[in-house]
């Protein structure tokens, strides 16, 4: 019938109308986070896929202004990172870290810990580059209504005609460099000289901004620097930023947006700094003093003080810079799109933690653990615990050690577990409870594992070509040094599991088995015959400057494989390193970079992660995945009134144990 066809189609098209065009809910849809942002008034009647699409990162061939324009702006985060964390002093960072107009902080603005992720912070800024680009380009699809200001169309206009002579230069150059490509002689070999200076001058700390960076950071500012007389969305940061919590079919939550919020005002703190350097800066040769000003008698004397007062009035100037920037735009009170981010960031978090979030986790029975679109029998995890630490147990022993598993001849010295001592509060650099003389230990560590090895000559050779010592097995010390990485990472998975509630990956690869200079105290203590370790560093540190200090005990079977490997295996390790790589710098991390080099970090320990749970239960569960199942596990069966018992002396129930259960194990996860 014609009259179903064509209901048929009525529907179909509304139904997708939904899925991708923004409309207003009804009355009665209530949502805390669309009702602040007012998104859904903004963007009605726009299609998602063409917002998503218009922020999205640019092709070069396609599109090689855009691109320009993008790559513009991550070099300019790389500069200004660069200027936070070795040109800028402490007073320019406590002023740029400010929120309020008079406030006192007391942790100053600092640079970002992982460096390689620079392009993940400044992504936002990238984005809202190419939505004004996208949108101000002639284009069919319609997008959302702003305006710019007079200072920022001056400001755009000089962005886009800088990148489109950028992009001329650099296929003249490139035209140029195929031509000389052909051609041999002075010529050529000009060319690539000039090159290589380039590329010097590229990795250089010192590193100034182009034209293009230069007018990409007028820009940014002129979009900060703006005030809204009656309506937030009169700001066409807050605009274009409004298009960066879109997605296809959906809204980004408190949970996404609030991070993608920071980052925007962290950058915005770089280039405000950026720009004071900028403005009432200079270089250092300008306020070096001079060879000719430094010789003979007063006029020496009076050059210098000249310089000295023209650094001074520099200095002062990047100063002033910044806090009339910051003043003027960059706290709340100034009604621009700075304010409008902090107050929306601090009521998305309000949200997040205090609305009933999402369900990941969902249980079958008692057995069977439901997270997302995976799934895991506990009789799974419990065999994966114990077969890992079995395998780490004879990693530990059979390759590291040179002890035949099971053997009743040959065997590992015991760990006097009842008689082991510790004193927490020695500061002594390099000192740990191995060195407490307190402790009888039946072997001296750093001797036992070398006498093992000099008793046979199949040993000997593994590590040296002739009999003399002399010379250095290469491949037989990258094979065994190969081997304490891979039981590293498995002792790594351990800790994280079986120490109580996991922590994240920057807190546990912190953790020092001995004192440094700086950090001063360890992490790893003995206490009771039970090893455990204490982190203090946590994600926030670099922001808030607090530490929070968070025990977590390791089970015997455990314990033994740490204490072994710092006791017996660790001093063979350094003497491998020093003679085959030359490592002059002694380590105290459990986990330091490799002999090769490589360094621990997030990344490197959440695929540690996936291998080992692969192998244990057949899914790849990450360290975030992994810290919401551990909690499920805990609520399940550890916080319950059967879960722990009453002390014998506590015969009236004075300490409440689901109370305790619980606040240790939210303490534990990083949770308050």
């Amino acid at each position: 019938m014609q009259l179903v066809e064509r209901g048929k189609r009525i529907v179909g098209q509304a139904e997708r109308a939904m899925s991708t065009t923004i409309q207003e809910g009804e009355a009665d849809e209530i949502s805390q986070w669309l009702t602040r942002t007012q998104w859904t008034k903004y963007l009605n009647g726009l299609e998602r896929p063409d917002l998503v699409t218009s922020v999205d990162k640019p092709d070069a061939e396609t599109e090689p202004v855009n691109a320009m324009i993008w790559d513009a702006m991550e070099g300019l985060m790389r500069v200004a990172h660069n200027t936070i964390k070795s040109k800028v002093g402490i007073f320019v960072r406590m002023e740029a870290i400010r929120t309020e107009q008079h406030q006192t902080r007391y942790h100053p603005l600092q640079p970002y810990r992982n460096e390689k992720a620079l392009g993940d912070y400044v992504r936002p800024w990238q984005q809202v580059l190419m939505f004004f680009a996208r949108t101000k380009a002639p284009h069919e699809w319609r997008g959302p209504k702003y305006r710019f200001s007079c200072r920022q169309r001056r400001a755009w206009k000089a962005v886009v005609a800088r990148a489109s002579q950028a992009v001329r230069a650099q296929a003249w150059e490139e035209e140029s460099q195929g031509e000389s490509d052909e051609m041999e002689g002075e010529r050529g070999s000009g060319s690539g000289s000039q090159s290589g200076e380039g590329a010097a001058d590229e990795g250089e700390k010192d590193e100034k901004l182009t034209a293009i960076q230069k007018a990409c950071l007028q820009f940014c500012i002129a979009l900060l620097d703006q005030r809204a007389r009656s309506h937030e969305y009169e700001c066409a940061l807050v605009c274009a930023i409004a298009v960066l919590g879109v997605r296809k079919n959906s809204w980004c939550g408190p949970d996404v947006y609030a991070p993608v919020l920071s980052a925007m005002i962290k950058v915005a703190r770089f280039m405000v700094v950026q720009q004071g350097v900028e403005e009432g800066g200079q270089d250092e040769s300008d306020s070096r003093p001079s060879s000719s000003g430094g010789s003979g008698g007063s006029g020496g004397s009076g050059g210098s003080n000249q310089t000295d007062q023209v650094a001074e009035q520099a200095a002062t100037g990047c100063l002033q810079v910044v806090k009339e920037m910051m003043d003027q735009f960059m706290v709340r009170g100034s009604q621009g799109p700075v304010q409008w981010m902090l107050d929306l960031r601090t009521y998305g978090l309000k949200i997040h933690y205090s609305s009933t979030a999402s369900g990941h986790i969902d249980w079958v029975g008692d057995q069977v653990l439901l997270y997302k679109d995976m799934q895991m029998t506990m009789a799974q995890f419990r065999s994966m615990v114990h077969g890992l630490v079995n395998e780490t147990r004879r990693l530990l022993m059979e390759d590291l050690m040179m002890v035949a598993v099971g053997s009743k001849e040959d065997q590992v010295p015991g760990i006097p577990w009842q008689s082991m001592r510790d004193n927490p509060v020695d500061k002594r650099t390099g000192w740990n409870f191995l060195k407490d003389d307190r402790t009888q230990w039946p072997v001296k560590g750093d001797e036992w594992l070398l006498d093992r090895i000099k008793r046979k000559e199949m040993r000997v050779g593994q590590f040296t070509r002739s009999n003399t010592n002399s010379d250095v097995n290469v491949r037989g010390v990258k094979n065994y040094l190969a081997q304490v990485v891979e039981f590293r990472e498995k002792l790594l998975v351990l800790m994280h599991i079986t120490g109580g509630q996991p922590g994240r990956a920057p807190e546990i690869l912190s953790i020092r088995q001995a004192n440094t200079t700086e950090g001063e105290h360890r992490n790893l203590f003995i206490e009771d015959g039970l090893v455990v370790f204490a982190t203090r560093y946590h994600k926030g540190y670099q922001m808030s400057g607090e530490v929070k200090i968070i025990h977590r005990y390791l089970p015997r079977e455990v314990g033994e494989l740490v204490v072994w490997y710092l006791w017996l295996v660790l001093p063979w390790v350094r003497i491998l390193e020093a003679a085959a790589y030359g490592t002059e710098k002694l380590s105290m991390h459990m986990w330091p970079k490799d002999a090769d080099g490589m360094k621990w970090s997030s990344e490197r320990m959440r695929k540690v992660m996936k291998r080992e749970f692969n192998i244990g239960v057949g899914q790849e569960i990450t360290i975030q995945a992994y810290r919401e199942m551990a909690i499920a596990i805990s609520r399940k069966f550890m916080r319950g009134r059967e879960a722990f018992r009453y002390d014998e002396e506590d015969e009236d129930g004075d300490w409440n144990e689901d109370d305790g259960a619980a606040t240790i194990a939210d303490e534990q996860a990083g949770h308050r």
